[in-house]
């Protein structure tokens, strides 16, 4: 084997290396954005948790004080709270209180389904790029093993 083919066997070798290391490296570097991502969801979730948390509590205030009101007001108008008009007026806040509690949860519950599916498709799309990666590093074996110089490297006989 002349030292030029060797060289240029070794050089190819030696590109393959380093596309093999560099396709690891851009897998890497994915692997970790989408570990942040994640991460980001996550943290999404729990601000949107701790907004809808402190939605509640103001909404429970806010009919604390309404019902307090309408007690007063009754009150004064010297009609017996839990009877009648003053049962009905305060029922219907308890209704209306009740209603949008039960469509804040049911949003709250549609945005923990969205923050999961994109945490999932996250994880797909890693599993995407482990496959490419491997894939990639595959091909580029076989895309730069040129089969005449490596079958004269192998009989002895380099063209």
């Amino acid at each position: 084997m002349d030292p030029v083919s060797a060289i240029l066997i070794g050089v190819q070798a030696a590109g393959m290396i380093v596309d093999i290391f560099g396709k690891e490296q851009a897998y890497q570097s994915a692997k970790e954005a989408s570990r942040i991502e994640t991460q980001q969801l996550n943290t999404r979730m729990q601000q949107e948790q701790l907004v809808f948390q402190e939605q509640s509590v103001a909404d429970l205030r806010s009919l604390e004080s309404t019902l307090a009101s309408q007690r007063a007001l009754m009150a004064a108008r010297g009609v017996l709270p839990g009877v009648g008009s003053a049962l009905a007026i305060e029922q219907k806040s308890i209704q209306a209180f009740k209603k949008d509690t039960q469509a804040r949860e049911l949003s709250n519950d549609f945005l923990k389904q969205q923050r999961e599916m994109q945490k999932r498709m996250a994880a797909v799309e890693l599993r995407g790029l482990k496959s490419q990666k491997t894939m990639g590093q595959v091909k580029s074996i076989f895309d730069n093993i040129n089969t005449t110089e490596m079958a004269g490297f192998v009989t002895g006989k380099l063209t």
